[in-house]
């Protein structure tokens, strides 16, 4: 009995030297963790020469030295004023950001005065967590002002879309604790050292958050090492997962083995791997990985989306791809460039959207942010053709067409536009019959046109567009001072 009593008293004194070193490490970290108060102004995408009232937002940050502070690029969207403060300090600090990567979600900010940073401990970063261990959440969550420190547990490692570009894919940890507003950007720890950046929730789950691990965080910190960031490569690929489950596919494709095989349905004109795969080709192998039926890979001690490996490349790099093409085995070795220009199905986070007027007639972009001025039924109350365009831009796009669709947004009634008939949001072809390709160009088009008239068509049999253009260029600056379109308002924004 004594030698048990005796037992349990060394357990609980080891138990709080290790809770007294934990309380101590975290109390050295919690100084390097920030709070961030942005303010941001949106603008309306229907209306693209105005804007949304001012908002105020929180959000979290941590150190990870050189002067800079990680946090997500949803904090500082639409960004106009950005303070930082650190726990235990009461007085905010004016900081600007440095990068934003919307795809990924990261952002990285500095401040004016690099004493600021004194004294601070900066985050290391750990691997990828494993199911089940342990992690903090560390951040400034909605609820109270002081630090807030939960603990969890992680619950599954995945390949999904993130929230704030709503377009993007990426690798992301789900963990038990719930992310609320206010810790996005705040670290993830694990034994003292950062696994994650917090960034999203669930709210028709219980407990259920998501966190941006270290492979993303690292693979964006490379990318800005030459002052831009380029982005992750745009693989541009669909798949059939599980199409090559049947024998009888198997052998009419000649895909050796039981398991393997992801089946090619088409190559995205956008995507870096256009000229070297190709539609019905089997991916089977990528970077000595083998390619499952189901889309996945073990990687890291996870059955994963085979697309990570792609997604974690740099500009410069290389892929290796072993595919089934006509029976046989091909081994090919890609390199990865940078993105090309092109048509974005994702979010965009800008001062203005970019826009023209003419004669009244107000011509903008298509974008996912003025689809969703529609509301969150957008994909059923948006116009019909705008909808398409955006679905199937990625896989074919309008002829001509590389970044801008270019749209028919308003029509502000003046006697030179009264017999304009064409329906609003009509996506513009071309003018006197010289195809549109941006809206850089359909200001070309029309500002240098030495025709009597301009004739604006549309795809789809729209009713074109007519105007003289003596009178067009005339009633120019009566309509700019009528509905009040300012230039001051969007300089540099409007083409």
């Amino acid at each position: 009995m004594t030698k048990f009593f005796f037992s349990l008293i060394l357990l609980i004194a080891y138990a709080n030297v290790a809770y007294a070193n934990v309380s101590s490490e975290l109390s050295v970290l919690r100084k390097s963790v920030f709070k961030i108060r942005t303010t941001s102004v949106a603008p309306d995408f229907r209306r693209p020469w105005k804007h949304f009232a001012a908002q105020s937002s929180y959000g979290s940050g941590f150190y990870i030295g050189d002067g800079k502070i990680l946090t997500n690029a949803h904090v500082v969207s639409n960004q106009r004023f950005v303070t930082v403060q650190k726990d235990g300090d009461p007085t905010p600090q004016q900081a600007r950001v440095l990068f934003a990567a919307d795809d990924v979600d990261l952002a990285l900010l500095t401040v004016e005065d690099p004493s600021y940073f004194k004294n601070l401990s900066k985050m290391q970063f750990g691997p990828l967590p494993k199911l089940l261990s342990p992690v903090e959440c560390v951040g400034y969550p909605r609820g109270g002002e002081q630090i807030s420190i939960t603990e969890g547990v992680v619950s599954r490692i995945s390949y999904r879309a993130y929230a704030h570009a709503t377009y993007y894919e990426h690798l992301l940890v789900q963990v038990d604790s719930a992310i609320n507003p206010g810790n996005s950007g705040g670290p993830v720890l694990q034994y003292g050292k950062v696994v994650g950046v917090a960034f999203q929730g669930f709210s028709d789950a219980q407990s259920t958050g998501y966190i941006i691990p270290v492979p993303v965080i690292q693979r964006f910190l490379a990318d800005i090492k030459d002052g831009q960031y380029d982005g992750t490569p745009i693989d541009g690929l669909t798949t059939q997962d599980w199409a090559l489950i049947s024998p009888t596919a198997r052998q009419f494709f000649g895909v050796p083995g039981q398991n393997s095989g992801s089946f090619i349905s088409h190559v995205g004109h956008s995507s870096f791997l256009k000229d070297h795969l190709k539609m019905n080709d089997v991916l089977i192998n990528l970077d000595n990985n083998e390619v499952g039926i189901d889309d996945k890979i073990n990687w890291r001690g996870e059955r994963v989306d085979f697309r990570v490996l792609i997604d974690l490349k740099l500009p410069g790099e290389s892929l290796k791809a072993s595919v089934v093409r006509d029976r046989k085995i091909m081994n090919l070795t890609i390199p990865v460039t940078k993105n090309p220009i092109h048509y974005e199905s994702a979010r965009k986070f800008e001062r203005f959207p970019k826009f023209y007027t003419y004669g009244g007639l107000v011509f903008s972009t298509l974008s996912l942010n003025l689809l969703q001025s529609w509301g969150q039924r957008w994909f059923y109350d948006s116009p019909t053709p705008l909808r398409y365009i955006h679905t199937y831009a990625p896989l074919q796009p309008l002829p001509g067409i590389v970044e801008d669709v270019v749209v028919l947004l308003g029509r502000m009634p003046n006697a030179v536009n009264s017999y304009v008939q064409t329906p609003l949001y009509s996506i513009v072809k071309s003018v006197n019959n010289q195809p549109v390709t941006d809206l850089a160009k359909l200001k070309e088009l029309i500002s240098q046109s030495q025709d009597e008239y301009i004739n604006i068509d549309y795809y789809y049999w729209e009713t074109p567009s007519l105007l003289r253009k003596a009178d067009a260029d005339k009633a120019q600056a009566d309509i700019v001072k009528t509905y009040q379109i300012h230039p001051e308002e969007f300089l540099g924004q409007e083409l």
